[in-house]
């Protein structure tokens, strides 16, 4: 927010607040105002639009901003915790040159919170066309299908139909870089995050109690050990294939390919 407008409703911004939420509706009886009647002149109707349009915009463009504040990555934390984990400087460097973070809340809160919805992700995907698309792909790989079921008693269509869920087949694999979300993960238990995610959590349960908050402490840092595992594994693949830390992408989660697996899988 800028500060010249924090400034004119006083250091508390409390003035500020109440004129973010009440201008649309100010702008509204402004305009409500200004529409023609047979007695007003046509310069006071055009006074009062001009007047709750602009109150009506400059209403916009703060609360615009403000709806999507929150932490920002702090990678002089992340490397701390990397150079703690026993990381080798050359690949907390290749991390560093590589880490993307305009997903950072995104990452954060679907990797914590998406537990509080406690909804059936998948039930409501498998329908008629589903099955089709797992019949067509055994038909299109019934001869690796066959050696998987005879070398390790796995139905072909049971595989068929797990890689159906995890990645339809290939095509919706993610396009989150891998590395990056783990790096993100890091951060889960700093207390700006924490504290982040206890607002946000209104998103996925209409209620925060003492046990919400709880369970998600306890998430955050899970989370944040479950990261660390995961980067020691992308640190062996980086030590055969230095591409993996540029060009590894996957879901939320860091699962990436087809079957969807994790870096330690």
């Amino acid at each position: 927010m800028p500060l010249g407008v924090i400034s004119l409703y006083g250091k508390s911004g409390v003035g500020c607040a109440w004129f973010l939420r009440y201008s649309h509706i100010l702008a509204l009886f402004l305009l409500n105002i200004g529409l023609p009647s047979s007695t007003d002149p046509p310069d006071k109707k055009q006074m009062f639009q001009f007047i709750a349009c602009t109150l009506l915009l400059f209403g916009l463009a703060l609360t615009e901003p403000m709806a999507h504040a929150g932490p920002k990555s702090d990678w002089p934390y992340v490397a701390k915790r990397l150079k703690a984990g026993g990381f080798k400087p050359q690949f907390i460097k290749a991390l560093r040159e590589n880490y993307a973070d305009e997903n950072f809340l995104q990452v954060l809160e679907l990797n914590t919170l998406l537990f509080l919805k406690k909804s059936d992700y998948h039930g409501p995907q498998v329908d008629t066309a589903a099955a089709e698309d797992v019949r067509k792909f055994m038909r299109a790989h019934s001869s690796p299908l066959r050696k998987v079921q005879k070398k390790f008693g796995v139905p072909g269509p049971v595989v068929a139909s797990l890689l159906w869920l995890e990645s339809r087949h290939g095509k919706a694999d993610g396009n989150f870089h891998v590395p990056s979300a783990f790096l993100t993960l890091l951060q889960a238990d700093r207390p700006a995050v924490v504290k982040h995610l206890h607002t946000a959590a209104l998103r996925y349960t209409p209620v925060i109690t003492g046990k919400v908050k709880k369970d998600i402490g306890a998430r955050t840092k899970k989370r944040v050990k479950w990261a660390m595992e995961e980067l020691k594994a992308i640190e062996k693949m980086y030590r055969h294939d230095r591409r993996v830390v540029s060009e590894l992408r996957g879901s939320f989660a860091g699962a990436f390919g087809m079957p969807q697996f994790i870096p330690s899988s």
